[in-house]
């Protein structure tokens, strides 16, 4: 089955295309914009990515998606924990860690898209991203990748070197 162009295993709500996630660090930098598919030196797998770049199609306003993951690495859950209006999302901390602790999370990815089709991170997702992180590194969980989508382009904050 194919969506958007990108070969998928599964319908976008299936989980098992995410399941495959392999969250081994990269120590990779690169500031550029990654087209699709993604290369395997990166932190998460391509199935991972079509999956998670699926959730965020034909939308109108942007979302937050988080995909949490237990100390092997192991897909445990994925939610939409934000919906926001065109240009603008807010997270708040202790709502992704009641998240993981719930879900007794190791890890996580963080997704969202850009409405404005511009594939990099603006100043206020860099400085976010660095905040959840330290406070997710305070807590044992580990910040595995931050990704930003458009229609047809993705990036990785930590290839990008924000991680």
């Amino acid at each position: 089955m194919a969506r958007n162009g990108y070969p998928v295993s599964a319908a976008a709500g299936d989980v098992n295309a995410v399941r495959t996630l392999d969250a081994r660090a990269s120590s990779a930098r690169r500031d550029v914009a990654l087209p699709f598919p993604h290369r395997q030196a990166e932190p998460v797998s391509n199935a991972a990515v079509q999956y998670l770049h699926g959730i965020f199609q034909g939308l109108g306003e942007e979302r937050l998606h988080v995909v949490f993951y237990d100390r092997h690495d192991r897909y445990v859950h994925d939610r939409t924990l934000v919906i926001g209006c065109a240009g603008s999302m807010c997270l708040k901390g202790r709502l992704l860690l009641q998240e993981a602790f719930a879900r007794q999370a190791h890890g996580i990815v963080l997704a969202h898209n850009h409405l404005s089709g511009i594939c990099r991170p603006s100043a206020a997702d860099i400085e976010s991203t660095r905040r959840l992180s330290a406070l997710c590194s305070e807590v044992d969980i580990t910040l595995i990748d931050h990704l930003i989508f458009t229609r047809d382009r993705g990036f990785s904050m930590r290839l990008g070197g924000y991680l």
